[in-house]
């Protein structure tokens, strides 16, 4: 089965995920700028041993979930930061920088980490990033990583991503069927997999009847 590619626009060494004009750029290097230098930051990311400086009003703009967390009376946000556990550290250095800037940096994508992006741009509700990352990871789905994706999919409720991924599996069924992913994957989503053998079997009738 094939995929077309997410559609991107190049500038230098960055993936643009819209057409911008000549100000729109000067604008998203300004906030690159922002984000990189932290002038006035007034907030921290906590991950490990390191910390993220960033903007409160970039943050609330940008992510409904952080909109949230910031106007709690958590305890944590009296201190003007957060612990994150949840992301590794290069993740969400990625992710905040296309909160800033809407930009992900090429070098960056490799399918380990979008499925990270995908990960926090689920949990903290960036829908435009979400739906990248979604058709990015169908774009490079193969017989190795077919069940990483249904889990991922069905983990986060994403429907026609997990749909992309059971068509895959029923046209790609013997090669998914060697991978050395897929022991793990009935290990560990024993009802999923009962699911994809079901439509397998539904697969084989259909032919058989035919």
């Amino acid at each position: 089965m094939e995929f077309d590619e997410p559609a991107t626009t190049v500038h230098q060494d960055q993936m643009i995920l819209s057409t911008s004009s000549d100000v729109e750029l000067d604008l998203l290097k300004d906030f690159q700028t922002m984000y990189l230098d932290s002038p006035h930051a007034d907030f921290k990311l906590l991950v490990q041993d390191d910390a993220i400086r960033v903007h409160k009003c970039v943050l609330s703009a940008r992510s409904p979930v952080f909109a949230k967390l910031l106007a709690s009376s958590m305890a944590e946000m009296s201190n003007d930061e957060i612990k994150i556990d949840d992301i590794e550290i290069p993740i969400l250095k990625t992710f905040i920088n296309f909160l800033y800037t809407g930009r992900l940096p090429e070098a960056e994508l490799e399918f380990d980490n979008v499925c990270g992006l995908y990960y926090a741009a689920d949990k903290y509700d960036v829908p435009s990033l979400r739906k990248w990352c979604s058709n990015y990871l169908a774009f490079k789905m193969d017989a190795e990583n077919a069940c990483r994706l249904l889990s991922l999919a069905n983990r986060h409720s994403d429907e026609k991503l997990k749909d992309l991924v059971m068509d895959y599996i029923k046209f790609e069924f013997e090669a998914v069927l060697g991978s050395e992913s897929l022991a793990e994957f009935v290990k560990n989503e024993t009802e999923l997999a009962i699911e994809v053998l079901k439509l397998r079997g539904k697969k084989i009738e259909k032919k058989s009847s035919s």
